[in-house]
């Protein structure tokens, strides 16, 4: 639905598309490497990144341990290379909408995965990235748009990935969070904080 709804307004994602996980044990639903996460899922519990050098097997093993030995159906992307960048959205259609700003998540080992968002000190938050200004403006630009067209209301969070090599075209969205974390280390209260804003407000 979030494919469909931004993809005709010329918002750049990659292609994707919902496998069974029982397929998997008989080929790759994409060329490798690639992604697999729950469609039901959030703080990237059980995100797999499937690539040749790993130890899912090829095809992916039953016994590998992965997402496909809880959950019946999964999210297949390509996986893109480069950086993990976030922005965050307040407001609603009767209040106004406004980007904040874009942070750059650099996790200290592997991904930016559930252990990596909820323990502290496995991941820098650059706040604000230190991205070129044209990113930094099409980030929150995408964002404010996706949050106007799935109809958000309060807070929204965009999720992209940059491969800098390749400039604006190599941004894309990965997904709206529409209930984003609010912990001491969730990403919305750290830019809301950097605008000048305090937690009550």
């Amino acid at each position: 639905l979030t494919k469909q709804a931004l993809v005709p307004h010329g918002i750049p994602m990659p292609g994707g598309r919902i496998v069974e996980s029982a397929e998997l044990y008989q080929r790759d639903p994409l060329a490798r490497p690639y992604v697999l996460k729950p469609v039901n899922e959030g703080s990237s519990v059980g995100v797999a990144i499937v690539t040749d050098e790993g130890n899912h097997g090829n095809p992916i093993s039953r016994d590998a341990v992965g997402p496909w030995q809880e959950f019946d159906r999964l999210l297949a992307e390509p996986f893109i290379r480069g950086r993990e960048l976030t922005t965050a959205v307040l407001g609603g259609p009767n209040t106004g909408e406004r980007a904040l700003m874009v942070t750059e998540l650099r996790p200290k080992s592997g991904f930016y995965d559930f252990d990596a968002k909820y323990t502290d000190g496995m991941t820098e938050h650059v706040c604000p990235a230190q991205i070129p200004a044209e990113i930094t403006e099409a980030c929150k630009a995408i964002a404010l748009r996706a949050h106007q067209l799935l109809g958000c209301k309060g807070t929204s969070r965009s999720d992209f990935r940059w491969d800098d090599e390749q400039g604006v075209d190599g941004l894309f969205l990965l997904e709206v969070n529409t209930q984003p974390g609010m912990t001491p280390l969730s990403l919305v209260p750290e830019q809301a904080k950097h605008m000048g804003m305090d937690y009550p407000a």
